[in-house]
């Protein structure tokens, strides 16, 4: 199962959506680590309660569009730890730099 993140990126004018493998406790941590970063923001979003099956991940990203960056990206799994000790900011997670945390992205 995997749960979304979601960038919504004004400068480009595009949404794009990362679907990570989901294990419980990572995901809330993931979520308040969100939170935290950017507590404000309209730019991110994680939703932790729809989850999508592999099946269903695969097939959005093989039908999503591209433009700047492709629609819907499957990833990895978090690299959870190195995020909390990185001390993020939005900008460490801009233009899709989720990817950069997970340890495999999977197109």
């Amino acid at each position: 199962m995997y749960f979304k993140f979601t960038e919504q990126n004004d400068w480009e004018g595009e949404t794009w959506h990362f679907f990570i493998p989901y294990v419980y406790e990572q995901a809330l941590r993931f979520e308040r680590l969100i939170k935290n970063i950017a507590p404000d923001s309209e730019s991110f979003e994680v939703n932790i309660t729809k989850l999508y099956t592999p099946q269903e991940v695969d097939l959005l990203v093989e039908e999503g569009e591209t433009g700047y960056m492709r629609q819907f990206n499957k990833c990895g799994p978090l690299k959870l730890n190195a995020m909390i000790d990185a001390n993020l900011t939005e900008d460490d997670l801009y233009k899709g730099a989720i990817e950069n945390w997970c340890e495999k992205a999977i197109s």
